[in-house]
């Protein structure tokens, strides 16, 4: 998967910007603290100066050769609302987008041959409240969504166009454009509050046999923006339309990170928009399809919540496509996608190697952690070993696949793959409960000095603890309490004659009210002369004084005084 970040130019001069990028990362500043910031890396980033030529140069245009050769390829527009999404996918007259390059790129390097032709067609659709609509009938009803024997996702009764220039593509695609669903947001005033579709196919044909070689599929998707209804202030049918497009939102990333992180079931039914789009995943995984992910956030200060979230959602992203293969045609007879024994199979086959790098690397961990302990030192270096041998195994798959037979090839592969897997479960079982062990032994001595502590502190009856004294924890600062305690009645005393509120509130029962009681007292009738002169002041009262006393640890020196 490719992934880029695109930043638009601010809309107005006397916004305030809050995002700056250079070649390789991008900055923004932290909500929480003004005097942070938080940057972010990515390989590929288009400032504000950058233009639609050189976003489809590099990101695009590359893959005009794989659909040619027979490869899917899969283009996504994500970003809040007012980002920029459409602007990259359609563009201008002046300046038009991904969209019409891409078209008018395909018919230019459709070659002149005797032997081979091209065809191409399109349709276009979009996704409003989890319905599905023809953009281009004028009458469109909720369309179904429909998987054949073949484990093929199609949509019955959408309209196909088939086109032979961009003139053609052009007449069609205007009318069927304005036909999408759009709505006034907090940050549009034209937002679109759909995901529109868009999904050409290529068909190659042999002119000689007049059979067709192979079909790409190229899916151009303009995502909705997602929105926050408690920022939008949306009521009624708006914030059920909005809740409809932030649940297919989630889906779609939810569906990106289970097959980024290949630890839990991909969902792909948890909305329309990731069940059409069922098969380009799939096909990533099996290495036959191309995704690009273009994520435009704006610059302004008042976006910052959502360039925050579109930030997080591309620095979570990495490549799932390694080895695209060409696709055969899409026909009844010859389609053939993996199951879910194969699937397993496949992520089996592409994760060993990442596996083995990951277990020796919790390995090297665990030997720096260890350094104090020579048994574990010893127990590391077998580990390494163990995971070296099983590397040496792996690479012996590539003899084996040659001298094994093509029928039994998959069944002895999956046999030694499984043999490996297992053993490196093992090997990174045993790393992790030597870890808990150790983070175990140091919770419980964390644990008895915590309880020594405590019992150091009921030891110590007589000390000064008001809050300014609560971060104390050593036994010698204790030490230098007991020994001031002789002092601390005079010291409680010139508190109480401070008329300072704020060192009154740092004894104990005393808070802003009764601050304010003690200073007024002061003032009117003059310093006290002792401490329990407090018992004078209305509304406290000698209930108040033994409370006072013995909060703040007076009780006991009156008694030694006496």
């Amino acid at each position: 998967m490719k992934v880029a970040v695109r930043v638009r130019p601010a809309l107005n001069r006397d916004d305030h910007i809050c995002v700056s990028t250079d070649k390789a990362s991008i900055t923004i500043f932290n909500q929480k603290n003004i005097n942070e910031n938080i940057t972010y890396k990515s390989p590929t980033i288009f400032d504000i100066n950058s233009n639609q030529k050189d976003v489809y140069a590099d990101l695009v245009q590359p893959e005009v050769n794989h659909i040619l050769e027979g490869k899917n390829v899969s283009i996504f527009a994500y970003g809040a609302s007012g980002s920029g999404k459409t602007h990259t996918m359609l563009g201008s007259p002046v300046d038009p987008g991904i969209i019409p390059r891409l078209i008018q790129d395909l018919f230019d390097s459709f070659p002149c041959q005797t032997e081979y032709s091209y065809k191409m067609s399109f349709s276009y659709l979009e996704i409003y409240n989890e319905k599905i609509l023809d953009l281009m009938s004028d009458n469109s009803e909720n369309l179904p969504i429909r998987e054949n024997v073949h484990q093929n996702i199609f949509v019955p009764n959408l309209t196909e166009t088939e086109i032979g220039s961009f003139e053609d593509f052009f007449k069609v695609f205007g009318s069927a454009s304005d036909n999408r669903t759009t709505a006034t947001t907090y940050s549009s005033a034209n937002s679109s509050s759909s995901h529109s579709v868009l999904l050409l196919k290529v068909v190659k044909t042999d002119l000689h046999t007049l059979k067709q070689c192979h079909l790409s599929k190229v899916f151009l998707v303009d995502l909705a923006g997602p929105e926050d209804n408690q920022l939008t202030g949306n009521e009624g049918s708006r914030f059920k339309k909005s809740a409809l497009v932030n649940k297919s939102l989630f889906a779609f990333v939810d569906v990106i990170d289970a097959i980024n992180h290949g630890n839990r079931p991909v969902l792909f039914r948890s909305s329309k928009l990731t069940r059409l789009l069922q098969v380009s995943f799939q096909n990533s995984l099996c290495g036959s399809s191309h995704i690009v992910l273009i994520v435009n956030i704006a610059p302004e200060a008042k976006h910052y919540h959502d360039t925050y979230c579109s930030l997080n959602f591309a620095s979570k992203q990495k490549k799932i496509v390694d080895n695209p293969a060409v696709g055969e045609l899409a026909t009844a007879y010859n389609i053939k996608l993996p199951n879910s024994k194969q699937m397993h199979f496949i992520e089996k086959d592409k994760n060993a190697k990442e596996n083995t790098k990951i277990s020796l690397d919790s390995a090297k961990k665990l030997k720096l952690s260890s350094t104090g302990s020579e048994q574990s030192k010893s127990s590391v270096v077998d580990l390494k070993q163990q995971m070296l041998k099983m590397e040496e195994s792996l690479k012996s798959q590539t003899y084996l696949n040659s001298k094994i037979p093509a029928k039994d090839q998959k069944l002895e592969l999956h046999k030694v793959q499984t043999k490996n897997c297992t053993e490196m479960a093992r090997t990174r079982t045993k790393i992790k409960d030597d870890q808990k062990s150790k983070l175990k032994n140091s919770r419980v001595k964390q644990s008895n000095d915590h309880k020594n502590l405590t019992c150091l502190k009921k030891d110590i009856k007589k000390e000064f603890t008001p809050r300014y004294f609560r971060s104390i924890t050593t036994k010698n600062d204790y030490l230098l309490i007991e020994n001031k305690q002789k002092n601390h009645r005079d010291d409680v005393l010139k508190i109480l004659n401070s008329q300072c509120e704020k060192d009154l509130m740092l004894l104990h029962t005393v808070g802003k009210n009764r601050a304010q009681m003690i200073i007024k007292w002061n003032q009117y009738h003059g310093p006290f002369q002792q401490i329990e002169d407090l018992v004078h002041i209305p509304d406290l009262g000698k209930k108040y004084l033994t409370q006072f006393l013995h909060q703040n640890h007076l009780l006991g020196m009156d008694k030694e005084n006496m």
